[in-house]
C-alpha cells in the first residue's frame, strides 16, 4: 500500500525493485541497496520494510537453466513439449460446514505451493508450424489483388491494388509528374486534385484541391518535362497553365467566334478535347479543338488582355478536304511530329513547323467515327489509336514518316474493346510490348470492366496477353502506365482511382504510401460531422483570434495614451461646440450650410455686415485688375440725351424768352 518495492518479469525472469523509501526490502536477510533491483529465485525469503510478515517466493525458474523444482519433475506431453500441470486434490465436502470446507481450500492451496513443475522450451512441431504458415500466406492473398504467374512472367504489376477517391464523378485524366513522386486527376465535376505519394498515409487524401473552369467538365492534363507546371484542358475553348501546387499562373485567350478562318483567330473557339506538353521544350504546349484546329503555344509568347495568344495553327480537314473536328492529338518522343484524329476517324501525321504543308502521312479507314487517344511507344518506333467502334488501331511510326502525303494501312487492328467515353485512351508499357487499356461498361450493370493488355510485336501482335477485372458497373476510362515507378494509375467512372503495382518490379509510387498508418480521426471533428446537418464541419475561430484584430507591435504605456488623446488614432468623435444643433464646422443649422462653409465659398462672419448696394456699386468703377472689362465693352453706345419731342420744346422756350 505504501509502494515500498515493485515486482514484476523481463525476460521469463522475476525481478523486485526498491522503490528508494526509506526503509528498504531485506532479501535473505541481505538488506536491498536504495532503488536497487533483484531477481528473485525459488525459496527465497522476502521481507518488506517493518513488516511482521514474510513472504516466500515460490517462481519458475529462466527458460535458459531449466530448473527443476524440489528436484522433482512433472510429466511432459510429448506431442506438444508442453508443460503439465500436477492433478488437484479433490476435497471430499460430506459432512463438513462450511467453515470447514473453507479452511480445507486453503489448506489444499497451501500444500500445492511445494508441487514443482518442470518448465522446458517449447518447441512447434511441424504439424503447427504449417498450420501457422498457411493461415500467413492466406492473410498474404487475401490483401493483394488476384495474382497469377503470368503477370510475373509479363512484367505487369498487377498484384496490389490501392483505391484512392477523387470525388464522385467521372475521372476523365490522370497525368503523373516525370519523377513520379506526384500525380494530377481531373474529374467531371470541374475540379482537379493532386496527390503527392511522399506526403500520403494510408487514407490517401489529395493535398490540393482546385476548380479548374467552373461548369466544364476537364478532359485532359498534362505536366511539362521539368514537372513543375502542368497544363489543365477543360471542355471550355480556354485551356490553363498551373505551376506545381495548384495555382494558375497562365490562361488562354479565346478566339472570335464569328471568324470561320481558324487561321486567323488568336485562340480556340470551341470545345477543347486534348492538350499535351512538348516533350523536349518546355514552353511549348499543343491543344486540340472541335473547332478544327490544333494548336501550338509559346508559355512566352504574345499576350492579350493578359490572355496568351496562340503561336501556330493547323487545321484539321477531313478525306473530302472539308474542316471537321480534331477529337484527339498527340506528339512523337522527340516532339518533331504530331499525329492527330479527327471526329470522322481519320488519323492524320504532320511535321511540327511544316503545317501549311500537306500531311506527311494519312489512315482513313482505320476508324469509323470519333478517335478518342493517340499515343507514342517509348522506343517512338509505333503509336496506336482507340476509337469510338470499339477497334484498336497499332500503326508503324517509320512508314508513316515515308508515306510522302500517301495513305498508310495499319499493322495491327484490334476490336471488341468497347468504348463508351470520348477521352478514353491507351497507353504502351514501359518495355513497349504491350498495350494497356481499360474496357467501358454502362453505369450500375452486373458487366465487369477489365483492364487489358495486348500484344504489340511479335507473331502474337494484336493478341490478348492478359487482363485484369476492375469492378462491375464500373469503366476505366483513363490510363498511365509511367516507367519510372512501374505502376498503373486507371481512372474511373466511379470517381475513384486505382494504382496497381508489385513490390517485386515496382518502386516508389503508392508503395511509400501505402506503408504509413492513416492518422488518427480527430474525435469532436467526427462528433460534429456527424451532428452537423449538410456533414461539413471546420475549424471554429473567435473574432478576436483572426490577424485582422491583432495588435502589429506591442506598445508601452505613454504610447497607448498618446495614441488615446489623437482624434484619429483613438477614433475621438468631433466634439459640440455651442449652441443648438452645432458639433459642425462654424455651427451651421443644416448639411447644405455646412458643406458651403466647410470649402471656403462664403464667410459667415462677414456676411451681415456687407452692404448689398455698396458691392453692386463698386463695379461702377474702373477695376485695375480687369475683373469687368468684359461688362465695360458690353455698355450701349449713347447717340443721343433726349428725345425729338424735348428739343423741340427746348427750342420754343428758348425763342420766346429771347
Amino acid at each position: 500500500s505504501r509502494k515500498h518495492s515493485a515486482i514484476y518479469m523481463i525476460n521469463d525472469k522475476v525481478m523486485l525493485k526498491d522503490c528508494e523509501t526509506k526503509k528498504t526490502a531485506t532479501a535473505d536477510g541481505n538488506k536491498m541497496d536504495k532503488g536497487g533491483t533483484i531477481v528473485l529465485k525459488h525459496g527465497m525469503i522476502i521481507l518488506f520494510a517493518n513488516m511482521e510478515e514474510h513472504f516466500v517466493v515460490n517462481a519458475p525458474p529462466t527458460v535458459e537453466e531449466e530448473v527443476v523444482w524440489d528436484g522433482k519433475q512433472n510429466e511432459t506431453s510429448s506431442a506438444t513439449g508442453r508443460t503439465s500441470k500436477p492433478e488437484k486434490k479433490k476435497i471430499d465436502t460430506a459432512n463438513m460446514t462450511a467453515r470447514q470446507i473453507r479452511e480445507a481450500e486453503i489448506k489444499a492451496m497451501m500444500d500445492s505451493l511445494d508441487d514443482s513443475q518442470t518448465y522446458t522450451k517449447y518447441v512447434p512441431t511441424k504439424e503447427e508450424r504449417k498450420e501457422k504458415e498457411d493461415a500467413l500466406a492466406k492473410k498474404t492473398s487475401t490483401e493483394s489483388h488476384a495474382f497469377d504467374s503470368k503477370f510475373s512472367r509479363l512484367n505487369i504489376p498487377v498484384s496490389h491494388e490501392v483505391v484512392i477517391s477523387s470525388g464522385e464523378r467521372v475521372v476523365a485524366s490522370v497525368a503523373i509528374d516525370p519523377s513520379g513522386s506526384r500525380f494530377a486527376a481531373g474529374s467531371f465535376d470541374y475540379n482537379f486534385r493532386l496527390y503527392d505519394f511522399g506526403g500520403m498515409d494510408q487514407s490517401h487524401r489529395a493535398f490540393r484541391d482546385v476548380t479548374a473552369d467552373d461548369g466544364n467538365p476537364i478532359v485532359s492534363i498534362s505536366y511539362s518535362p521539368s514537372g513543375d507546371k502542368f497544363v489543365c484542358a477543360s471542355s471550355s475553348a480556354q485551356p490553363k497553365v498551373f505551376n506545381r501546387d495548384g495555382k494558375e499562373i497562365i490562361h488562354f485567350v479565346k478566339g472570335d467566334v464569328y471568324i470561320t478562318d481558324v487561321t486567323n483567330t488568336k485562340g480556340h473557339t470551341a470545345a477543347v478535347t486534348g492538350c499535351m506538353w512538348h516533350p523536349k521544350d518546355k514552353n511549348v504546349v499543343m491543344t486540340s479543338c472541335l473547332d478544327g484546329s490544333v494548336r501550338m503555344w509559346k508559355l512566352d509568347g504574345k499576350t492579350l488582355f493578359g490572355r496568351l495568344i496562340c503561336d501556330e495553327v493547323l487545321r484539321v480537314k477531313n478525306q473530302r478536304g472539308v474542316r471537321c473536328g480534331c477529337s484527339a492529338a498527340s506528339f512523337d518522343r522527340e516532339g518533331k511530329w504530331i499525329v492527330h484524329g479527327t471526329k470522322e476517324g481519320g488519323v492524320v501525321l504532320f511535321e511540327v513547323g511544316n503545317f501549311r504543308n500537306r500531311a506527311t502521312g494519312v489512315c482513313w479507314d482505320g476508324h469509323v467515327g470519333t478517335v478518342t487517344s493517340v499515343c507514342f511507344s517509348g522506343d517512338n518506333k509505333m503509336f496506336a489509336t482507340r476509337g469510338e467502334d470499339g477497334n484498336i488501331c497499332v500503326f508503324d511510326f517509320e512508314k508513316m514518316k515515308a508515306a510522302n502525303g500517301g495513305k498508310v494501312g495499319f499493322e495491327y487492328k484490334i476490336g471488341g474493346i468497347e468504348t463508351g467515353y470520348e477521352m478514353s485512351n491507351c497507353c504502351f508499357s514501359p518495355d513497349n510490348k504491350l498495350l494497356c487499356m481499360g474496357s467501358n461498361v454502362r453505369p450500375n450493370s452486373e458487366e465487369s470492366s477489365f483492364l487489358k493488355f495486348l500484344w504489340v510485336k511479335g507473331a502474337e501482335g494484336g493478341k490478348i496477353a492478359a487482363e485484369v477485372a476492375v469492378g462491375k458497373g464500373v469503366s476505366v476510362v483513363s490510363v498511365s502506365w509511367p516507367g519510372g515507378i512501374n505502376q498503373i494509375i486507371c481512372g474511373l467512372s466511379s470517381g475513384e482511382v486505382k494504382v496497381y503495382y508489385d513490390p517485386m518490379i515496382s518502386s516508389k509510387g503508392a508503395m511509400l504510401s501505402s506503408k504509413r498508418k492513416a492518422r488518427r480521426v480527430n474525435e469532436l471533428d467526427a462528433l460534429l460531422i456527424s451532428r452537423s446537418d449538410n456533414g461539413v464541419s471546420g475549424d471554429v475561430f473567435t473574432p478576436n483570434a483572426l490577424p485582422l484584430f491583432a495588435d502589429k507591435e506591442k506598445k508601452g504605456r505613454k504610447a497607448l495614451e498618446r495614441d488615446r488623446m489623437d482624434p484619429k488614432k483613438g477614433k475621438i468623435p468631433e466634439q459640440q461646440e455651442s449652441g443648438f444643433l452645432a458639433g459642425r464646422d462654424g455651427g451651421a443649422s443644416n448639411f447644405t450650410q455646412y458643406q458651403v462653409d466647410k470649402l471656403g465659398m462664403t464667410e459667415s462672419e462677414k456676411r451681415l455686415q456687407r452692404d448689398p448696394r455698396a458691392a453692386l456699386f463698386k463695379y461702377n468703377n474702373v477695376n485695375p485688375t480687369g475683373v469687368v472689362t468684359g461688362l465695360e465693352k458690353q455698355q450701349p453706345t449713347i447717340l443721343a440725351t433726349t428725345t425729338a419731342e424735348e428739343e423741340q420744346d427746348s427750342r420754343k422756350k428758348r425763342q420766346k424768352t429771347g
